[in-house]
């Protein structure tokens, strides 16, 4: 977050300057998830983050080497599914994909609006995702609607109509993110 509406916070300085150290080569070399890894967007260890083992990303042997788009937006899911706030946001700082769907087809939107999590979809709304859907499964307002979330139907009309007002008024209602994948 900015402080009194300018500069940056002290994990972007630090980034900043562990980026300007160095020389476009070694930067080149860095695997993505190491320049992850150093950032303010941190995903870390855990449920919703990088593999790791002996203190340090590791993800040899598994989707995140082949397909790192991939493997973040299964984490995207996950969280969505189980409301993990958090989780949500920093993965779409990082640029993943809010319109990524699970195996069933069904969006992260619609996942979460299903479970009721008013604040997640809220998040992805402005976040960029997609109302209506882009895949088979259902929107998230039939979503809402079939699991009887009237909370989430309203946070779902809120949501659109703040995210219509920022990018009319040349605005990012997301809150700027930054593509690493």
């Amino acid at each position: 977050r900015r402080r009194g509406g300018g500069g940056m916070t002290p994990g972007e300085e630090r980034y900043r300057q562990l980026l300007s150290s160095l020389r476009q080569d070694q930067l080149k070399a860095l695997p993505w998830y190491l320049l992850l890894e150093e950032s303010p967007y941190k995903l870390g260890s855990g449920l919703y983050g990088l593999p790791y083992s002996d203190g340090r990303p590791n993800i040899a042997k598994t989707e995140f080497a082949t397909n790192p788009k991939a493997a973040l937006g299964k984490q995207l899911y996950n969280a969505c599914l189980d409301g993990a706030l958090s989780a949500v946001d920093r993965l779409l700082k990082i640029g993943v994909d809010p319109d990524v769907e699970g195996s069933s087809k069904i969006s992260c939107l619609a996942a979460a609006a299903k479970r009721g999590h008013v604040k997640v979809v809220e998040r992805l709304i402005l976040g960029g995702a997609s109302v209506v859907g882009k895949g088979s499964g259902p929107s998230a307002v039939d979503a809402a609607t079939d699991a009887g979330h009237e909370k989430v139907l309203k946070a779902i009309e809120t949501a659109v109509a703040t995210r219509a007002s920022a990018v009319a008024a040349g605005g990012d209602a997301a809150g700027g993110g930054q593509k690493v994948v």
